[in-house]
C-alpha cells in the first residue's frame, strides 16, 4: 500500500478512538479499601479458607510423586479459581455500584481483580 492510502486510515482510526475515548469514561482499578468497604466478614473469612486451600492442594500437586498429580486435585483446584474468580466478580460489581452511587461517571466495571482467577481456573484443567 502506498503512504497515501494508508495515512487517512490512520487518521479515521485515531478520530474513532478519541470519539470513543470522549464518549465513554473507563473504569479505574478498585482499590482494596474499595472491596473491602463491599465485602462480609463472612466472604473475607471464606476466602482465606480458600486461598488456604489453594495453597495445600498447590503443594500436594508440587510432589513428584505420580500419586499426588491425580486428576480430581487439578479439578478441585480448578474449581476453586473459579469459586474464586465469581466472588471478585461480585465484589466488583458492587464496587462500581457504590461508585455509581457516589457520582461516578464510569461506564464499564473494571475486571482486573477477577480476571486472573479465570485464567488460572481455565489452566489448572
Amino acid at each position: 500500500m502506498s503512504m497515501r492510502l494508508v495515512w487517512p486510515i490512520w487518521v479515521a482510526m485515531g478520530l474513532v478512538v478519541a470519539a470513543i475515548q470522549a464518549k465513554w469514561t473507563w473504569a479505574r482499578p478498585y482499590s482494596a479499601a474499595e472491596i473491602q468497604a463491599v465485602e462480609s466478614e463472612k466472604e473475607s473469612q471464606i476466602r482465606s479458607l480458600r486461598d488456604q486451600e489453594i495453597n495445600q492442594i498447590r503443594i500436594a500437586l508440587g510432589r513428584r510423586i505420580p500419586n499426588n498429580r491425580r486428576a480430581d486435585l487439578y479439578y478441585r483446584l480448578a474449581q476453586l479459581y473459579l469459586e474464586a474468580y465469581r466472588q471478585e466478580f461480585l465484589l466488583e460489581g458492587r464496587s462500581h455500584e457504590k461508585r455509581r452511587e457516589s457520582g461516578s461517571k464510569d461506564a464499564t466495571i473494571d475486571r482486573s481483580r477477577s480476571r486472573p482467577y479465570l485464567g488460572l481456573g481455565i489452566k489448572a484443567c
